[in-house]
């Protein structure tokens, strides 16, 4: 509800049909007369709210719905071949429908998956999982509680598997991988002793 007393207050109110009942409800809202760097504008709202804009050329109507961080689903109606394939060229969102409502995409056989800060990125195929990449994105493993913990090849990580050593026996694979992979990374010297592991840790 801030954003339409926000858009009402900075700009014109074409619509805002009261929802009667129990419950927290927002009716539909359109507004109009708000510049393009309005935060109703530019903030993706998960609500019933539309911003109206009335511009002189398709390109720039393109342009406009282009100039935002959130670019989920889009759609045209048009009777002209023309601006429908323009639409396909300059449309940059998730997904594009054209001249059919924006909703119903099938998952399993549409790309469908949001684009920019919307959604997750492409999925369910086709060139869209290249298209993803044309994107400047950072993308980074999330580690388990355990790596946290315990990170990998590390000195607690081999003081803690000393200490719960009889979990792991020293004849079973697991316990001589690790104890290679630490000797490797020079955690723990060539021998050891399992009783006192505290001694041949490194500090």
């Amino acid at each position: 509800r801030h954003y339409v007393e926000l858009g009402k207050k900075d700009g014109i109110c074409l619509l805002d049909r009261q929802v009667m009942g129990l419950g927290y409800f927002q009716g539909p809202v359109i507004l109009t007369n708000l510049p393009p760097s309005h935060p109703v504008v530019q903030e993706e709202i998960f609500g019933p709210v539309m911003v109206v804009f009335q511009v002189p050329t398709i390109h720039e109507a393109f342009t406009l719905a282009n100039d935002s961080p959130f670019a989920l689903t889009g759609g045209i109606y048009s009777r002209s071949p023309a601006n429908l394939q323009l639409a396909r060229e300059l449309f940059e969102v998730g997904n594009l429908y054209i001249n059919r409502p924006i909703t119903g995409s099938l998952v399993g056989r549409q790309p469908f998956g949001g684009h920019r800060l919307s959604g997750i990125g492409k999925k369910a195929g086709g060139q869209g999982y290249l298209e993803q990449f044309m994107v400047e994105k950072i993308i980074t493993e999330i580690p388990s509680v355990g790596d946290l913990l315990l990170p990998h090849k590390t000195h607690l990580r081999a003081s803690a598997l000393f200490s719960v050593g009889s979990s792991c026996p020293q004849n079973s694979a697991t316990y001589q991988n690790e104890m290679l992979d630490l000797r490797r990374c020079g955690s723990i010297p060539k021998t050891h002793n399992k009783t006192s592991h505290l001694d041949v840790i490194k500090p």
